[in-house]
């Protein structure tokens, strides 16, 4: 929300690979905060109001650890001057197949149109076959007529 604060503060999110996050915390110790942040695979700097980030497509789904970072992220003395939190909001979208990343309900590459068209068939064949047989048995009444 305030571009002007982002930029100052140096503000950027930093994303990991779940394996790659597991190592790092392993060896933390060892690793001091600017090298642990290092490591990561993503870094996006919010300097826009707006950034779109297309990450690379992957053969799998995988787990990404998020942080955000800034300049006083790894300060170990207080800071003096008291600045003004960062607001954003993130929206992570995944494309389908056709690469609507907004529906994910279309039925394109299922095949759900043949399916349901080959049901609505399967339901049609079953009222031509069945109609009159039932229609016949509607109109001659008798004991079981109002059952039916």
């Amino acid at each position: 929300e305030d571009v002007q604060t982002a930029i100052e503060k140096e503000a950027k999110l930093i994303l990991f690979r779940e394996q790659s996050w597991l190592n790092s915390q392993e060896g933390y110790d060892n690793l001091s905060c600017l090298e642990h942040l290092s490591k990561a695979q993503v870094k996006i700097a919010l300097t826009e109001e707006e950034h779109n980030h297309t990450m690379p497509e992957l053969q799998f789904p995988q787990k990404w650890h998020l942080m955000y970072v800034d300049r006083y992220t790894c300060q170990e003395s207080d800071i003096d001057t008291v600045s003004k939190d960062i607001g954003f909001q993130i929206q992570m979208f995944n494309p389908d197949a056709a690469g609507n990343a907004l529906d994910h309900f279309s039925a394109e590459k299922a095949g759900l149109h043949n399916f349901y068209f080959l049901l609505i068939l399967a339901y049609f064949v079953a009222t031509c076959i069945y109609a009159q047989p039932l229609w016949q048995t509607i109109h001659k009444g008798g004991p079981m007529h109002t059952i039916l």
